[in-house]
């Protein structure tokens, strides 16, 4: 078995009109690169009436450094954000060794 190394992925929420916005804060607080997957679903800062119609929603992750995960829900945590439909969380995963997070 290889040697893994404990990290952190970062995993967030959002309407897509906030997705390029975010990529990039991400990658200024060290992200190396992100996964994007269209979604959808409802919350508790927008009640669709129907979770399962076009609204566009995006999910993002990255798998970062546990500096770097602090340092992205530290920023997601301002007040800009606060009546925004973005829910985020963080997991601790473990990844080869040799990957470059």
């Amino acid at each position: 078995m290889s040697s893994l190394t404990t990290v952190r992925r970062v995993t967030v929420v959002t309407h897509n009109r906030l997705e390029e916005m975010l990529v990039k804060e991400f990658a200024r607080l060290g992200s190396k690169g992100f996964t994007a997957m269209d979604c959808r679903g409802q919350g508790e800062h927008e009640l669709l009436q129907d979770a399962f119609s076009t609204a566009t929603r995006v999910r993002l992750e990255t798998i970062v450094q546990p500096d770097v995960a602090d340092a992205i829900m530290a920023f997601l945590g301002q007040e800009q954000f606060a009546h925004q439909p973005i829910m985020a969380c963080v997991e601790t995963v473990e990844v080869p060794a040799s990957m470059k997070c």
